[in-house]
């Protein structure tokens, strides 16, 4: 659905932000994972269109996405 936003947790190396770049434009992806090597991996392969980043701890120990190097 256009407009629509997919968050992947454990993206791996970003084969479902490919998927779906192609397969459904106008849906939005963002994808976590707490590999550093397929974070970069799929930031690699995917280009900025896409924000993959690395999951981390919060105060409190919770976890949210760290995108950017």
């Amino acid at each position: 659905v256009p407009g629509q936003t997919v968050c992947d947790i454990g993206c791996g190396t970003g084969e479902l932000a490919l998927w779906l770049r192609h397969s459904l434009p106008g849906v939005s992806y963002v994808g976590v994972d707490v590999v550093p090597e397929f974070v970069e991996a799929a930031k690699s392969r995917t280009g900025d269109q896409i924000i993959v980043g690395e999951r981390r701890r919060h105060v409190g120990g919770g976890t949210a996405p760290r995108t950017g190097s």
